[in-house]
Protein backbone atom coordinates (compact mmCIF):
# COMPACT_ATOMS: atom_id res chain seq x y z
CA UNK A 1 0.00 0.00 0.00
CA UNK A 2 2.89 2.49 1.09
CA UNK A 3 5.19 1.43 -2.33
CA UNK A 4 1.54 2.34 -4.72
CA UNK A 5 1.22 5.23 -2.70
CA UNK A 6 5.27 6.28 -3.23
CA UNK A 7 4.53 4.97 -6.45
CA UNK A 8 1.40 7.64 -7.62
CA UNK A 9 3.39 10.18 -5.25
CA UNK A 10 6.57 9.99 -7.91
CA UNK A 11 3.99 9.64 -10.80
CA UNK A 12 2.74 13.34 -9.54
CA UNK A 13 5.89 15.42 -9.18
CA UNK A 14 6.95 13.62 -12.67
CA UNK A 15 4.22 15.52 -14.05
CA UNK A 16 4.90 18.84 -12.10
CA UNK A 17 8.38 18.58 -13.64
CA UNK A 18 7.43 18.10 -16.97
CA UNK A 19 4.72 20.63 -17.12
CA UNK A 20 7.36 23.23 -15.92
CA UNK A 21 9.46 22.09 -18.53
CA UNK A 22 6.95 22.20 -21.36
CA UNK A 23 6.15 25.88 -20.28
CA UNK A 24 9.56 26.82 -19.98
CA UNK A 25 11.03 25.43 -23.12
CA UNK A 26 7.07 27.11 -25.22
CA UNK A 27 7.75 30.51 -23.47
CA UNK A 28 11.34 30.78 -24.79
CA UNK A 29 10.53 29.21 -28.61
CA UNK A 30 10.67 32.56 -30.14
CA UNK A 31 14.07 33.56 -28.05
CA UNK A 32 16.02 30.08 -29.64
CA UNK A 33 14.24 29.93 -33.09
CA UNK A 34 16.99 28.87 -35.58
CA UNK A 35 16.18 32.43 -38.25
CA UNK A 36 18.69 32.51 -41.18
CA UNK A 37 19.54 35.86 -39.85
CA UNK A 38 18.95 37.37 -36.65
CA UNK A 39 19.52 40.67 -36.12
CA UNK A 40 21.68 40.97 -33.21
CA UNK A 41 22.10 44.89 -33.12
CA UNK A 42 19.44 47.59 -34.70
CA UNK A 43 21.09 50.41 -35.49
CA UNK A 44 18.28 52.81 -37.22
CA UNK A 45 20.38 54.34 -40.18
CA UNK A 46 16.85 56.63 -41.47
CA UNK A 47 17.02 59.75 -39.54
CA UNK A 48 14.47 61.08 -42.21
CA UNK A 49 16.77 62.98 -44.21
CA UNK A 50 19.72 60.80 -45.37
CA UNK A 51 18.27 58.80 -47.91
CA UNK A 52 17.27 59.93 -51.35
CA UNK A 53 13.66 58.83 -52.12
CA UNK A 54 12.74 59.25 -56.01
CA UNK A 55 8.91 60.16 -56.76
CA UNK A 56 6.58 60.33 -60.41
CA UNK A 57 7.68 62.97 -62.08
CA UNK A 58 5.09 64.87 -63.63
CA UNK A 59 6.41 65.45 -67.27
CA UNK A 60 6.90 62.29 -67.97
CA UNK A 61 4.68 61.69 -71.09
CA UNK A 62 2.52 58.73 -69.65
CA UNK A 63 1.88 60.71 -67.03
CA UNK A 64 1.54 64.12 -68.81
CA UNK A 65 -1.14 62.04 -70.90
CA UNK A 66 -3.20 61.00 -68.13
CA UNK A 67 -3.64 64.72 -66.94
CA UNK A 68 -4.73 65.67 -70.39
CA UNK A 69 -6.81 63.00 -70.95
CA UNK A 70 -8.72 63.13 -67.77
CA UNK A 71 -8.55 66.42 -67.18
CA UNK A 72 -7.09 66.07 -63.62
CA UNK A 73 -6.93 69.50 -62.35
CA UNK A 74 -11.13 69.56 -63.46
CA UNK A 75 -11.69 66.80 -60.70
CA UNK A 76 -9.89 68.63 -57.46
CA UNK A 77 -11.18 72.06 -55.62
CA UNK A 78 -8.72 75.29 -56.22
CA UNK A 79 -6.50 76.51 -53.25
CA UNK A 80 -7.07 73.23 -50.78
CA UNK A 81 -4.03 71.32 -49.25
CA UNK A 82 -2.47 68.03 -50.90
CA UNK A 83 -4.48 65.25 -49.08
CA UNK A 84 -7.59 67.15 -49.88
CA UNK A 85 -7.02 66.65 -53.79
CA UNK A 86 -6.29 63.34 -52.91
CA UNK A 87 -9.92 63.48 -51.27
CA UNK A 88 -11.64 64.26 -54.20
CA UNK A 89 -9.77 62.46 -56.71
CA UNK A 90 -10.48 59.15 -54.70
CA UNK A 91 -14.23 60.12 -54.30
CA UNK A 92 -14.62 60.33 -58.19
CA UNK A 93 -12.39 57.48 -58.62
CA UNK A 94 -14.47 55.96 -56.36
CA UNK A 95 -17.93 56.54 -58.57
CA UNK A 96 -16.13 54.66 -61.41
CA UNK A 97 -15.49 50.98 -60.08
CA UNK A 98 -14.96 48.85 -57.09
CA UNK A 99 -11.99 47.71 -54.53
CA UNK A 100 -11.45 44.02 -53.80
CA UNK A 101 -9.20 43.56 -50.39
CA UNK A 102 -6.31 41.89 -52.13
CA UNK A 103 -2.82 42.88 -52.22
CA UNK A 104 -2.63 41.43 -55.98
CA UNK A 105 -0.33 43.48 -58.16
CA UNK A 106 -1.21 43.24 -62.06
CA UNK A 107 1.66 45.45 -62.71
CA UNK A 108 -0.44 47.65 -64.90
CA UNK A 109 -0.13 51.38 -65.72
CA UNK A 110 -2.54 53.73 -64.30
CA UNK A 111 -4.10 54.03 -67.31
CA UNK A 112 -4.83 50.26 -68.39
CA UNK A 113 -5.95 50.39 -64.33
CA UNK A 114 -8.32 53.46 -64.91
CA UNK A 115 -10.14 51.98 -67.85
CA UNK A 116 -10.59 48.35 -65.84
CA UNK A 117 -12.16 50.92 -63.44
CA UNK A 118 -14.20 52.90 -65.43
CA UNK A 119 -15.67 49.72 -67.56
CA UNK A 120 -17.48 48.92 -63.63
CA UNK A 121 -15.36 45.86 -62.80
CA UNK A 122 -13.12 45.68 -59.64
CA UNK A 123 -9.67 45.99 -59.33
CA UNK A 124 -7.02 45.22 -56.17
CA UNK A 125 -6.50 47.28 -52.98
CA UNK A 126 -2.66 47.84 -54.43
CA UNK A 127 -3.95 48.33 -58.47
CA UNK A 128 -6.55 51.23 -57.02
CA UNK A 129 -3.71 52.65 -55.30
CA UNK A 130 -1.80 52.92 -58.41
CA UNK A 131 -4.22 54.95 -60.34
CA UNK A 132 -4.73 57.36 -57.28
CA UNK A 133 -1.28 57.67 -57.02
CA UNK A 134 -0.39 58.72 -60.71
CA UNK A 135 -3.68 60.48 -61.22
CA UNK A 136 -2.08 62.81 -58.49
CA UNK A 137 1.36 62.89 -59.46
CA UNK A 138 0.12 63.96 -62.52
CA UNK A 139 -0.60 67.45 -60.69
CA UNK A 140 2.94 67.43 -59.34
CA UNK A 141 1.79 65.65 -55.82
CA UNK A 142 4.17 64.21 -54.31
CA UNK A 143 2.65 60.44 -53.41
CA UNK A 144 4.60 56.74 -52.51
CA UNK A 145 2.60 53.62 -51.65
CA UNK A 146 3.66 51.90 -48.81
CA UNK A 147 2.11 48.67 -47.07
CA UNK A 148 1.14 47.44 -43.71
CA UNK A 149 1.98 43.56 -43.01
CA UNK A 150 1.37 41.49 -40.54
CA UNK A 151 -1.33 38.47 -41.63
CA UNK A 152 -1.41 39.50 -45.35
CA UNK A 153 -0.34 42.64 -46.67
CA UNK A 154 -2.33 45.79 -46.66
CA UNK A 155 -1.56 48.67 -48.67
CA UNK A 156 -1.95 52.28 -48.28
CA UNK A 157 -1.12 55.79 -49.56
CA UNK A 158 0.96 58.31 -48.38
CA UNK A 159 0.34 61.77 -49.66
CA UNK A 160 2.94 64.75 -48.59
CA UNK A 161 0.87 67.90 -47.43
CA UNK A 162 3.07 71.31 -47.75
CA UNK A 163 0.55 72.24 -45.15
CA UNK A 164 1.26 69.65 -42.36
CA UNK A 165 4.83 69.54 -43.79
CA UNK A 166 4.38 65.76 -43.38
CA UNK A 167 3.32 62.61 -45.31
CA UNK A 168 0.03 61.33 -44.78
CA UNK A 169 -1.84 58.51 -44.95
CA UNK A 170 -4.68 57.67 -46.95
CA UNK A 171 -6.33 54.74 -46.69
CA UNK A 172 -8.98 53.67 -49.78
CA UNK A 173 -11.00 51.45 -48.63
CA UNK A 174 -11.69 53.59 -45.19
CA UNK A 175 -12.04 56.23 -48.09
CA UNK A 176 -10.06 58.96 -45.55
CA UNK A 177 -7.42 59.76 -43.78
CA UNK A 178 -6.53 59.66 -39.98
CA UNK A 179 -6.60 62.25 -37.43
CA UNK A 180 -5.81 62.35 -33.99
CA UNK A 181 -7.32 65.51 -32.64
CA UNK A 182 -6.88 67.76 -35.23
CA UNK A 183 -3.40 66.14 -36.71
CA UNK A 184 -3.17 63.96 -39.71
CA UNK A 185 -1.14 61.15 -39.41
CA UNK A 186 1.22 59.23 -41.38
CA UNK A 187 1.15 55.63 -41.60
CA UNK A 188 3.92 54.90 -38.77
CA UNK A 189 2.15 57.15 -36.98
CA UNK A 190 -0.76 54.77 -37.31
CA UNK A 191 0.40 51.75 -36.60
CA UNK A 192 1.39 53.40 -33.14
CA UNK A 193 -1.83 54.16 -32.44
CA UNK A 194 -4.74 53.18 -30.75
CA UNK A 195 -7.11 53.12 -33.71
CA UNK A 196 -10.27 53.11 -31.40
CA UNK A 197 -9.68 56.77 -30.58
CA UNK A 198 -8.97 57.90 -34.03
CA UNK A 199 -11.28 60.33 -36.15
CA UNK A 200 -11.17 59.34 -39.99
CA UNK A 201 -11.50 62.76 -42.06
CA UNK A 202 -12.20 62.43 -46.34
CA UNK A 203 -15.66 63.35 -47.97
CA UNK A 204 -17.26 62.66 -44.77
CA UNK A 205 -15.62 62.93 -41.05
CA UNK A 206 -16.21 60.00 -38.26
CA UNK A 207 -14.90 57.12 -36.41
CA UNK A 208 -13.51 53.83 -37.93
CA UNK A 209 -16.16 51.28 -37.35
CA UNK A 210 -15.59 47.89 -35.39
CA UNK A 211 -15.24 45.96 -38.70
CA UNK A 212 -12.50 48.55 -40.24
CA UNK A 213 -10.67 48.32 -37.08
CA UNK A 214 -10.77 44.87 -36.97
CA UNK A 215 -9.25 44.47 -40.80
CA UNK A 216 -6.40 46.95 -40.19
CA UNK A 217 -5.38 45.44 -36.65
CA UNK A 218 -4.97 42.25 -38.22
CA UNK A 219 -2.53 43.85 -40.62
CA UNK A 220 -0.39 46.20 -37.87
CA UNK A 221 2.42 44.67 -37.84
CA UNK A 222 5.18 46.62 -40.15
CA UNK A 223 5.34 49.04 -42.58
CA UNK A 224 7.08 49.01 -45.97
CA UNK A 225 7.90 51.74 -48.18
CA UNK A 226 10.07 51.96 -51.36
CA UNK A 227 13.16 54.16 -52.01
CA UNK A 228 12.22 54.19 -55.99
CA UNK A 229 8.45 55.41 -56.28
CA UNK A 230 9.52 56.28 -59.80
CA UNK A 231 7.94 54.93 -62.86
CA UNK A 232 8.62 54.88 -66.75
CA UNK A 233 11.99 56.24 -66.28
CA UNK A 234 13.69 52.80 -65.47
CA UNK A 235 14.00 51.39 -61.89
CA UNK A 236 16.84 53.82 -60.10
CA UNK A 237 17.11 51.86 -56.75
CA UNK A 238 14.96 48.14 -55.73
CA UNK A 239 15.11 48.67 -52.19
CA UNK A 240 12.76 49.61 -49.67
CA UNK A 241 12.93 50.85 -46.38
CA UNK A 242 10.49 48.76 -43.48
CA UNK A 243 9.34 49.92 -39.66
CA UNK A 244 8.68 47.33 -37.13
CA UNK A 245 7.09 48.23 -34.04
CA UNK A 246 8.36 45.08 -32.29
CA UNK A 247 11.85 43.23 -32.31
CA UNK A 248 10.83 39.94 -32.94
CA UNK A 249 9.63 41.40 -36.88
CA UNK A 250 13.00 42.69 -37.42
CA UNK A 251 14.22 38.93 -38.68
CA UNK A 252 14.71 36.82 -41.51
Amino acid sequence: MKARKRKNIGLGVLVIILSVVGFWMFSQRDKEHDYTAKVEKWDNLYSGNNIKFYYIDSTVAEIATLKSKYKVETLVSENTSEIMKCVDINKWLDEKGEITLSDMDTNKDGEELLKILMSGKKVSQKDYNTVLQELLSSIGIKVRVGEYRLNGNYSVLEVWDSNFNKWIMFDVVTGGYFKEGDEPLSAIEVLKKDLSQLKVSGSEDGVLDKKSIKLLNNHLGTYSIRIDNSKYEGSIINSYITYVKDVMDAQF
